[in-house]
Parts: structure tokens; C-alpha cells; sequence
């Protein structure tokens, strides 16, 4: 494989300097060194100013880290273009908005126009991305919306064509949960990120994903479904491969061993009597304000081969039925 300058440049700093660098040539000035990347530049920057590609740009004047921003745009001297830029790491301390306010500040004289963006090119939660769009105004750039943009513009410039190729894998690694047999794909960290937001869009609206740390490593975890009982709720969560029936006690309810391993028998003794097939007794139980209860075999969930979602979805959905019942 050719090497590529975005596997080594990997930090959130490198693809600040790459958007500066890419931003800078929707200059008309730079027209004349590659109009072709300045067309391309161009169309990406009224798209993040919410501009039709028909709009006017006279000067564009890319800072960074300007007041800890990382990206901060002019676009002709009317514009102040705020890019909050994520790989990995997420928006944090309603960042956006304290540099919102902040330029809105150093700006006051020149009644300049602020415009906000949450640029993300690795994963993260639906729900968490809309949060950002519903309380605070933001555009959401996702790696999605940059491929529609820089894919097949046929320029030939190797720093955008590394870029491009970078992202290309990452959304291919994402996406393996699909095309790919379980056992090809179950130690990737990628594919279960996309495997979650794949069950946030179709048919789990109230789950939620993210890196679960602990002291054996951690996982990539996705809960939903929670379930009120008389002195405990129960709930689903993903443990990547493992699907667990975990019980958790409410803020303020004193943890108790003997209301979990109640709990955890009245379900494998319900489990049998309703024949519910794939459901194993927990590893061990460890009492805390989490307790796994109850696991499901991978192979009853997955299956071999490529996983069938459809499949999945329907066994979820007895999952979800047998624990309102118990």
C-alpha cells in the first residue's frame, strides 16, 4: 500500500492544519496556482457559512488557534467562521459556545456575521450530535459530509488525496460490520462504533454509545431500553460482543445483594419457562450500582457469517419484551 501522510499525522493538529491549508485556497488569489482546488475550497467554505455556491468570496483569512479556537475563518471581512474540529476526542465545557460568545466580543465593532461548526471525522452518538445542533445552533460536518465533498473532484493533489483516502478507510472500517463475517470484524473498535449508530438510526432510537472505561481495558458499550421495577430498573447493553441484561439500582436506593440475586433468578427461572433461547448465567456477579444479570451466547445474537440485522433487530425485540414482563 502507498504510504499515506494522514496515517502518521493522526492528532486532531494535523487535520487543523490540513482544513486551514484547504480553507486557504477558496482565495481568489490562489485560483491561478490550481483552480481547480480553489473551486473545490470554495464550495466546501459556503457550505460551512450556509451560502449557496453562487456567493461572492472576496478574502478569506484562515487563523489558528486563535484564542484556543482551532480553526477561526474571515470570509470577507463579514464572516467570522467558528470550526470546532474533532477526530476523536469530543466537544467538552460547551466549548462552542463560550468561543461563540467570545468572538461575538472581539468582533462587536464590526458587527461581524458568526457562524459555528462541529467538524467530526471519527464516530460519535447520534443523540450526542443532535444535542449540540438543537441546544446550540451548531452545524454538524460529519466524515460522511466531507467525503461527499472532497471524493472524486479529480484533483490530483497528493495532500488532498491522502486526506481523502484516510477518511475513505476509516468510513470503510466502520461500515465492516456489514460486508464482512463477525469473526473477521468483532475485534474492531471501528466496526462496533458503526454497528451502534447503525442500531441508533434503524430501530433502537433510545440507545446510547460510548467507550466504557474499566480496569481491564474497557469496551465499546451501547445501553437502551431501561425498565422500572419495584426496587430496581433493568436494562440492555452491548459489551461489544457480549449482550448483557444489566440491573441497575437508582440514585439514592442502597445496593443490595439480596434484591439483584432475586432479580437474577426470578429471570433465568422466567428464561426457562418461556423457553428463551441463548441466555447464559453472568461470568460472576460483583454487587455495584451496575450488575450484569444475565449474558446471550454471540452466537445466538450474530450468528456465523455475515450478521443478518434483520435477524438481529427481531431477536432484540423478544430481548426487550421478556425483560418488561419480568
Amino acid at each position: 500500500m502507498e504510504p499515506n501522510l494522514f496515517n502518521y499525522a493522526t492528532s486532531e493538529l494535523s487535520q487543523d492544519a490540513f482544513l486551514l491549508w484547504f480553507l486557504e485556497w477558496a482565495n481568489p488569489e490562489n485560483a491561478v496556482h490550481d483552480s481547480l482546488l480553489h473551486s473545490v475550497s470554495k464550495r466546501f467554505l459556503c457550505h460551512l457559512i450556509n451560502q449557496p455556491e453562487s456567493y461572492e468570496i472576496s478574502a478569506v483569512e484562515c487563523r489558528k488557534q486563535w484564542n484556543n479556537i482551532d480553526v477561526l475563518v474571515l470570509v470577507n471581512d463579514s464572516i467570522v467562521l467558528i470550526i470546532e474540529d474533532k477526530v476523536f476526542t469530543k466537544e467538552h465545557g460547551n466549548q462552542i459556545e463560550r468561543y461563540r460568545t467570545m468572538v461575538n466580543s472581539c468582533f462587536s465593532e464590526k458587527e461581524m456575521d458568526v457562524r459555528t461548526v462541529y467538524l467530526k471525522t471519527g464516530n460519535e452518538s447520534i443523540h450526542k450530535l443532535h444535542e449540540k445542533t438543537a441546544n446550540q445552533g451548531i452545524k454538524i460536518i460529519r466524515r460522511k459530509d466531507m467525503l461527499s465533498f472532497l471524493d472524486n473532484t479529480g484533483s490530483d493533489n497528493i495532500i488532498l488525496r491522502d486526506f481523502v483516502l484516510r477518511l475513505r478507510n476509516m468510513e470503510r472500517e466502520t461500515n465492516a460490520f456489514m460486508n464482512r463475517t463477525f469473526d473477521e470484524w468483532r475485534w474492531n473498535s471501528f466496526a462496533w462504533q458503526g454497528f451502534y449508530m447503525m442500531l441508533e438510526e434503524r430501530f433502537l432510537p433510545d440507545a446510547h454509545w460510548d467507550y466504557v472505561s474499566n480496569p481491564k481495558g474497557g469496551f465499546w458499550g451501547c445501553w437502551w431500553h431501561w425498565v422500572g421495577k419495584r426496587d430496581h430498573s433493568l436494562y440492555l447493553q452491548f459489551e461489544q460482543d457480549k449482550l448483557c441484561i444489566k440491573l441497575s439500582f437508582d440514585m439514592g436506593t442502597p445496593k443490595n445483594k439480596e434484591i439483584a440475586w432475586r432479580a437474577r433468578d426470578e429471570l433465568f427461572a422466567k428464561a426457562k419457562q418461556e423457553n428463551l433461547n441463548g441466555v447464559v448465567w453472568p461470568a460472576k456477579m460483583k454487587l455495584g450500582s451496575y450488575m450484569t444479570i444475565a449474558c446471550f451466547d454471540p452466537d445466538y445474537v450474530f450468528g456465523q457469517g455475515v450478521i443478518d440485522i434483520d435477524s438481529i433487530k427481531g431477536k432484540l425485540s423478544v430481548i426487550e419484551r421478556f425483560i418488561d414482563r419480568l
